[in-house]
């Protein structure tokens, strides 16, 4: 399965068990080495305007390493700086309701 089909399948099955990340831990696919995820935002736009951002806005680490409760809070925008990453694959599914969830598969 590509990339983009297993992000595809995560947003889905993620939307169907109102979990993010159930797909990854679930190992439904092979996701990749990290993974960030937009659950249930209202649009499309909605997904790149404002969850992309607010990860963006969580702004580089206070502290090297970050593990933990660091990576916690600063985890999402360390996957999207990591200049180990050399892909990402973006899935989404859109909800009986509307909502959309957006999986980011980041791999090495």
């Amino acid at each position: 399965m590509d990339g983009e089909a297993c992000a595809d399948q995560m947003a889905e099955y993620d939307a169907g068990v109102n979990q993010a990340h159930a797909g990854a831990i679930a190992k439904i696919c092979q996701p990749g080495g990290a993974q960030n995820e937009c659950p249930g935002y209202s649009s499309n736009a909605q997904v790149i305007g404002l969850c992309l951002q607010q990860m963006w806005d969580e702004g580089p680490p206070p502290v090297e390493p970050c593990e933990g409760e660091c990576f916690q809070t600063y985890g999402h925008f360390i996957n999207m700086t990591d200049l180990s990453m050399k892909r990402v694959a973006c899935g989404f599914y859109t909800t009986a309701s509307g909502k959309v969830w957006a999986v980011q598969n980041f791999t090495r």
